[in-house]
């Protein structure tokens, strides 16, 4: 079975929002428990933006169902990682 790579430096990435900051939503304002990340593909590297479990899968169901069958680019140059704070998921581990 394939071992997942994770992230080394994830506190490094997700700095003072790791787990108690708010969530990102950009919808509206949102007050839930920030539990899990999306970490956003960028020039500058990865870039992680928080969310309460609700709009954490709102968001990727969006970016999944609604804006990629319409881009000609893949998930990998939108996102590199996801999943809960203490250990979100490496999409490069997918390719290997």
């Amino acid at each position: 079975m394939q071992q997942t790579k994770r992230w080394d430096d994830i506190e490094e990435l997700l700095g003072s929002s790791g787990g108690g900051g708010h969530c990102d939503w950009q919808g509206g304002y949102c007050s839930g428990d920030v539990t899990h990340t999306i970490l956003y593909v960028t020039s500058e590297g990865p870039s992680p933006a928080t969310y309460c479990v609700r709009h954490y899968t709102l968001e990727l169901a969006n970016l999944i169902e609604t804006h990629l069958p319409c881009c000609r680019d893949p998930l990998s140059a939108h996102i590199c990682g996801w999943g809960p704070i203490e250990d979100p998921y490496r999409l490069d581990s997918l390719d290997d």
